[in-house]
């Protein structure tokens, strides 16, 4: 896969740890997630971890965004943290079940979480 895709691009990958936001943009068919599946790959083998969630229609109800968001990181941080819960455990607990929910409070809940991590960590939101 990484053959055909530009060595520069690639070599941006490296610094994703670094950057506390990436957006990759273009037409439908230009390769983001192939070079986002890459960066992945890249970070897995160098020892990096990367969640990733596809973005569906779905998602506009911030509940189950919040859910599968979480469910995402938990695929590549299957372990209990350091204060014997899962990842997002305190988020979901805190997470109305059902009627409007205020962005704001969920969002800072989400950075604290990500905040407890020992490691960093890359999230792809591919919404194709």
């Amino acid at each position: 896969m990484q053959a055909h895709l530009r060595a520069d691009l690639l070599a941006r990958g490296r610094q994703l740890e670094a950057q506390p936001l990436v957006l990759l943009t273009g037409p439908g068919g230009s390769g983001k997630s192939t070079l986002a599946r890459a960066w992945r790959e890249d970070l897995h083998s160098n020892g990096g971890r990367m969640a990733w969630l596809v973005i569906r229609a779905l998602h506009r109800d911030p509940i189950l965004f919040v859910e599968d968001w979480v469910e995402a990181i938990r695929e590549v941080l299957p372990e209990p943290l350091d204060g014997a819960e899962f990842f997002g455990t305190s988020l979901l607990r805190a997470m109305p079940r059902s009627g409007a929910i205020e962005v704001e409070p969920i969002v800072r809940l989400m950075r604290r979480e990500l905040k407890q991590l020992a490691s960093p960590l890359s999230v792809c939101l591919d919404a194709f």
